[in-house]
């Protein structure tokens, strides 16, 4: 059954048009499923807020809500494992950092973003759900990217880039395949509980900017730094 805000998805047969932050619609969400006789064994936890100009308390309250409301859904329906996609943003400082292990996440978290994040494991890892398992996958990448795709090709049209330290940051990406498989071997793991990062290798942003650059013949851009 997929969950989500567009009004229809025609790849999925049960499809509940839905804002799982609204704790009303989860009992729409809810009343569909017992109504359509579906049995399901796994929840996957998608969704949250990414939106950089929502003020930071708006940000984290919405975030949170969401894994509540989800949280509460599986629980209503006796699901009894659940899936969370979290994200690498919890392991952020200022200075780079290489070879992070899961348990590598700072107390002060330095987003509203990262912050709901680490507070959601916390909700999903300490439920009664008998199985919650949260990934950590960085920078999805591959078709159907609405998100990071976007902003690449936007940045392709200027004729100088700026960037934090002339793109010399580096970062890790994720095939989308690989969140794919990493999500199936979840559903099929006997895992009670775990905690696991997803990502492919180091590249410096500039790097994977001129990649993409080449890609879609865009030609070479200068790039500069900004502070």
């Amino acid at each position: 059954v997929g969950i989500g805000r567009s009004k229809t998805f025609d790849k999925c047969p049960h499809y509940v048009h839905a804002d799982i932050s609204n704790k009303d619609d989860i009992q729409l969400i809810v009343k569909y499923i017992r109504d359509n006789h579906i049995s399901l064994s796994s929840v996957i936890h998608m969704a949250s807020c990414t939106d950089l100009n929502m003020p930071d308390k708006e940000m984290l309250s919405l975030n949170k809500r969401m894994t509540e409301n989800v949280l509460t859904l599986t629980q209503l329906l006796s699901i009894p494992q659940i899936i969370f996609i979290s994200s690498p943003s919890v392991y952020a400082m200022p200075e780079d950092r290489k070879n992070i292990k899961e348990e590598d996440v700072p107390v002060h978290q330095m987003s509203a973003y990262s912050q709901s994040k680490v507070e959601s494991e916390k909700m999903i890892l300490n439920s009664d759900i008998s199985s919650a398992i949260c990934l950590r996958p960085k920078a999805i990448l591959g078709p159907y990217d609405r998100l990071i795709a976007p902003k690449f090709m936007k940045l392709a049209k200027m004729p100088i880039i700026a960037l934090p330290r002339k793109g010399e940051v580096y970062i890790n990406t994720t095939d989308s395949r690989d969140v794919v498989s990493a999500i199936q071997c979840a559903l099929s793991s006997s895992v009670k509980r775990g905690v696991y990062n997803i990502a492919g290798d180091v590249i410096e942003i500039k790097t994977l900017i001129r990649h993409v650059l080449s890609i879609f013949n865009m030609g070479y851009r200068k790039i500069i730094s900004i502070p």
